[in-house]
């Protein structure tokens, strides 16, 4: 489960059972909802201002600056786990890949769409 944007006070706190070993989500109902083993919680913020202490605590943190993710690095991780009937194509993949992502990624990141 991925989690993108503004981390909200009253939503991130009803989290801390699912992050902590629990690893039990309670809805308002009162019913329990484990995570599965297979499953992870990825938490994408500008910033932490509405957690406590006890979220964090909870969660493994990156911090990232936006110049080091950048459309190369996502595309070399990816061609990494090509499988091995692909590497020849790595190359021509590589080559389309940095002729046409940029363009593709800047344009549905802008501010304006």
């Amino acid at each position: 489960m991925i989690f993108d944007g503004e981390i909200e006070i009253h939503w991130i706190e009803n989290l801390n059972s699912v992050l902590d070993d629990n690893k039990k989500l309670t809805l308002i109902t009162g019913e329990s909802l484990p995570l599965m083993e297979h499953m992870r919680m990825i938490f994408e913020a500008d910033n932490l201002k509405s957690c406590s202490p006890a979220s964090i605590s909870r969660c493994g943190i990156l911090y990232m600056q936006e110049k080091v993710i950048n459309c190369k690095s996502i595309v070399n991780h990816y061609m990494r786990k090509f499988p091995k009937f692909l590497s020849d194509l790595v190359y021509q993949f590589d080559q389309m890949a940095n002729y046409f992502l940029p363009g593709i990624l800047n344009h549905f990141l802008s501010e304006d769409n």
